[in-house]
């Protein structure tokens, strides 16, 4: 028939249904040769007589030929035209055959796709399994949200669908993970005939259900090990697409918290072990995506595997300079840094690859340049040539900068971007460029956020830079989100000046108070000892406020933005800011301390605050070891414990060094301390415990920690103190304190 067709193109007389069948089986077939002259007799005919099965016809052998060229969009026009005025004449396969095809060819007609599903509302009862599952996918796929046809199939019983097998049931489960509004309700009635149908699944299918409930963060521990078991059945054939994204699901599933986008992931050693081995087998056929989604799972679950990581490098290899994609690139080396694998030979050619296409087209997504900055520090490898190229860049250009804070106030994403590239650009020798990114941000008067403003404290501290410790106090400042915060930021700011011998700097920081109105009793003390004069405006109370307990946890700021009080507002911490001022009497520490805990008491809030018991605890370990010369504290917080102890030590001339991570906690706590008259006997250490650790062998001698206090929150207790102990700091006598050591602390 084809062959005819070409000799003596009889198609042109051939009736509308003889056109639309025979381009219906030409496409089928997978024959190209007639497929455009087809299209372009049906578009200039479709107009006259055509019915709702030949214009299905037509747009499904559009989508099943791929076609793209003119004739076939053409068509597509038209068929939506006629579709539009004819709807109401579609029955259920014609409406599900034509929605497929329009989402098929990425013909993001929402129009029409949403006349389809209106009118498969008006004949829902008569809609079988695949009817479903087809308009569902078209909707989903080019992220259309039909509310009541999405409604109507979550809350109907999948035992009553005709005809809803596998592939349309996971094809309806993907749909609803894809669109922005999920169904709770569908995941979790579907979830146990997932658990009964799973024999009967092929792996395509599990790997598709399995990463639709981890897109939602749907955790169900017994379906996913159901669905682990059956596709680990030695008879399945696991194709790597469907091995990456089974991984991928399981590294992904879980609820991530209301403050958190880090997933919980599902630790199976047994399956990771299987998945590692299966890829280990079918390498050679892994794409780079496929590459970049398995080493990422295994990355996210902190699962090693030497076997795996080895194929992998050779695979990676092998497309890097072939099939270069920045995004999979970048993701493969977070991966490798993650769990320390220090392929000195990939992290090579990897730099090579990105000298020569250039650092900006691995940076035309600012996450891109962010994960592969950091990777390379994290295994501290610096060829030169990359080095010198992302020096160049983040420098001499605006790309990463303007991408990354292009969407203002920055985004916890961008923020977490910014955060991880400043330390990392440090560890790599590339300072200025940290430094720079700051310049830019505080020219624009951006919020940086906590993360990032206590690396750049890091740097500072590291490279003893007093001058650019200042300059993030003072940006901490003028981007605070409450004046409480203003107030306490501004007053640590002079405090450090003042450390630093910057008397101009601290002048102009008292200035700024004043003309904020936010003068308060620590920032009048420092006022007088720089002799200048009262303020214009009187000075008050840090300014707090009790919150009623229906607005405790979360508040919605001028712009729009849900906030959780306790870490963006810092409002407990303020608050006992704000007793300690107006209740702790002046260089009394045992005044002040009583403050935090009528606080406490009165406000019925909880501080973590090594205080009552526990600040007895301390007191009792400080007379057993006798005249220690250093504290070393783990977690800072408000500067409870480290004046409790330092009050005692400094009779004998001992001192306390304190590590806090948080950089509002740091200038919280530097008001208490100089409030309590300690500041020369407590040094602070802004930064992560992992990376200050190292800094105490390097400042001072072996042995020199008589006293180390973990008050941190979490479980890294026993990292940190091995650190320490290989580092040789601890004392023949030291004596090791440990709170807050035991989720949930």
């Amino acid at each position: 028939l084809i062959d005819q067709i070409v000799e003596n193109g009889t198609a042109f007389i051939w009736p509308m249904r003889l056109l639309a069948l025979v381009a219906w089986a030409v496409a089928s077939v997978r024959d190209r040769r007639i497929t455009p002259l087809l299209f372009d007799i049906a578009s200039k005919r479709v107009s006259v007589g055509a019915v709702p099965q030949d214009l299905s016809s037509l747009a499904w052998a559009v989508a099943t030929a791929r076609a793209r060229d003119p004739a076939a969009l053409a068509l597509l026009q038209q068929v939506s035209i006629e579709s539009m005025k004819t709807v109401r004449n579609f029955i259920p396969q014609d409406l599900a055959m034509c929605a497929w095809a329009f989402a098929k060819v990425a013909c993001r007609d929402s129009a029409l796709l949403r006349l389809f599903a209106d009118e498969a509302m008006e004949k829902y009862s008569e809609l079988n399994g695949q009817n479903i599952s087809n308009i569902v996918w078209s909707l989903a796929t080019i992220r259309e949200h039909h509310e009541p046809l999405m409604t109507a199939v979550s809350r109907t019983r999948a035992d009553t669908i005709q005809g809803l097998a596998a592939q349309e049931f996971s094809n309806i489960v993907w749909s609803f993970a894809t669109l922005p509004r999920t169904s709770e309700m569908l995941f979790r009635r579907t979830a146990p005939r997932v658990v009964e149908t799973a024999r009967g699944l092929d792996s395509q299918h599990l790997a598709n259900i399995a990463w639709a409930y981890a897109k939602i963060s749907h955790r169900d521990d017994g379906l996913f090990h159901v669905l682990s078991r059956e596709a680990m059945r030695t008879e399945r054939q696991v194709n790597p697409l469907n091995l990456a994204n089974l991984a991928w699901a399981f590294a992904s599933a879980g609820w991530h918290g209301e403050m958190s986008t880090r997933r919980i992931g599902l630790r199976d050693p047994k399956f990771f072990e299987w998945v590692a081995d299966t890829a280990v087998l079918t390498a050679p056929q892994f794409t780079s995506q496929n590459c970049s989604n398995l080493v990422w799972a295994f990355a996210t679950m902190r699962i090693g595997n030497d076997r795996l990581f080895e194929v992998i490098t050779k695979q990676v290899q092998d497309w890097l300079l072939s099939n270069f994609d920045p995004q999979h690139l970048s993701n493969v080396l977070w991966s490798y840094a993650k769990l320390a694998v220090k392929d000195v030979g990939l992290f090579e050619s990897a730099a090579d690859e990105i000298v020569k296409r250039g650092v900006d087209y691995l940076s035309r997504t600012p996450q891109n340049l962010s994960n592969t900055v950091w990777a390379y520090g994290v295994v501290n490898i610096r060829p030169p040539h990359l080095m010198s190229a992302f020096q160049q860049h983040l420098t001499a250009s605006s790309g990463f900068y303007d991408k990354l804070t292009e969407n203002r106030p920055l985004g916890k994403s961008s923020r977490a971007q910014l955060a991880m590239t400043v330390l990392s650009l440090h560890r790599l020798g590339l300072t200025s460029a940290a430094w720079h990114l700051f310049d830019r941000l505080a020219k624009d008067g951006l919020q940086a956020g906590g993360e990032a403003y206590s690396n750049w404290l890091f740097i500072a501290g590291d490279t003893r830079n007093g001058q650019r410790e200042i300059d993030v106090f003072e940006q901490m400042a003028r981007t605070a989100h409450t004046r409480g915060l203003q107030a306490a930021v501004w007053n640590s700011t002079v405090v450090r000046c003042l450390t630093f011998n910057d008397t101009q700097r601290a002048r102009l920081a008292l200035q700024a108070m004043d003309d904020e109105k936010l003068c308060n009793p620590l920032s009048e003390v420092l006022r007088q000892r720089l002799g200048l004069p009262p303020p214009r405006n009187p000075p008050g109370d840090i300014e707090w406020r009790r919150r009623e307990k229906d607005e405790h946890e979360w508040v919605t700021n001028a712009l729009g933005f849900s906030l959780r009080l306790n870490k963006i507002e810092y409002y407990k911490e303020i608050g006992t800011l704000h007793y300690i001022l107006g209740h702790g009497l002046h260089q009394n520490v045992p005044a002040i301390h009583k403050a935090i805990e009528q606080f406490t008491r009165e406000q019925e809030l909880w501080l973590k605050l090594a205080g009552d018991e526990k600040g007895a605890v301390l007191d009792k370990v400080l007379q057993f070891q006798g005249k220690a010369k250093l504290v070393v504290e783990v977690g800072l917080y408000v500067g409870y414990s480290s004046t409790r102890m330092a009050s005692q030590m400094k009779n004998w001339g001992g001192k306390v060094i304190s590590m806090e991570v948080d950089p509002y906690h740091v200038a919280i706590a530097r008001n208490t301390i100089e409030w309590a008259g300690l500041t020369d006997h407590i040094e602070i250490w802004a930064g992560h415990s992992e990376n200050l650790i190292p800094r105490l062998a390097e400042r001072l001698p072996p042995k020199s920690i008589d006293i180390l206090f973990f008050d941190q929150q979490g479980t890294k207790m026993h990292l940190d103190l091995q650190r320490i102990v290989d580092s040789n700091m601890l004392s023949d006598n030291a004596i090791i304190i440990g709170d807050n050591v035991l989720r949930p602390g």
